[in-house]
């Protein structure tokens, strides 16, 4: 018997657990791969994100949405439509890129100050340092993010799964909310050692103790990324809106 969850059409209703096409099955009944009730692949109970509501502030909107994403991403993800307008998402992308970019030109900022210590560097390369890369990051996040969507889609068409490039962009946009986390730690731990040191509350004997902390943090947010990443893709995946 054929997979009924391969491939099928944009226009198809699916199981949005499994992906079993559910033409002409009744609404009130289940699925019959993997019983999961029909009504809870509903398209309206997707509706879009207070960032996309029209009269929205778009301050709160923002700030609404971002913590949507940031502490209940499979919620959102599953509530999320994946076929609404590109642009938004994109400009939301945008702003989350920029902020991520900002924080961890900061955390450059503050690590270049405690080489400062080692080196003698001056105090106006450390802001160039600083500063620089958090332009550079802002190019890399958006080269590495239509990677990621091409790769993703590359992939999902290969295993027959419906993740159209659109669809992946727009997930990824959103996800980079979860950028905002692992920049802000990075922010904090190397700005706090930072100051710990010039300030005489922790000697330098620590400076070991704070690289395997940051490299621990790398693994860690390494591993973030890429779970809630998942939970994005997964919850897009048989989205029927």
């Amino acid at each position: 018997m054929p997979d009924a969850s391969i491939s099928p059409a944009q226009i198809m209703p699916v199981c949005e657990k499994c992906g079993y096409v559910l033409t002409g099955l009744n609404s009130e009944s289940r699925c019959p791969e993997c019983g999961t009730l029909i009504a809870e692949s509903s398209p309206e109970l997707r509706q879009p994100p207070p960032w996309e509501v029209p009269g929205e502030a778009p301050f709160r909107g923002f700030i609404r949405t971002s913590a949507a994403i940031i502490f209940h991403p499979t919620r959102f993800f599953r509530a999320l439509p994946s076929r609404a307008n590109p642009r938004l998402a994109r400009d939301f992308g945008l702003i989350q890129y920029a902020i991520a970019s900002l924080l961890f030109g900061i955390a450059t900022a503050a690590h270049a100050s405690w080489l400062l210590l080692i080196y003698n560097w001056p105090w106006r390369s450390i802001y160039l340092a600083g500063l620089g890369l958090a332009i550079v990051l802002f190019v890399l996040l958006n080269l590495v993010t239509a990677l990621a969507a091409r790769l993703t889609n590359w992939e999902a068409t290969y295993r027959g799964m419906r993740l159209p490039l659109p669809v992946v962009e727009r997930g990824l946009h959103y996800h980079s909310a979860h950028y905002i986390p692992v920049a802000l730690l990075a922010c904090l731990t190397t700005v706090g050692y930072a100051i710990s040191v010039s300030r005489g509350w922790i000697s330098e004997s620590h400076d070991t103790i704070y690289l395997y902390v940051l490299c621990g943090e790398v693994v860690l947010a390494a591993a973030y990324l890429f779970y809630t990443y998942w939970i994005a893709m997964r919850n897009l995946m048989f989205a029927n809106r």
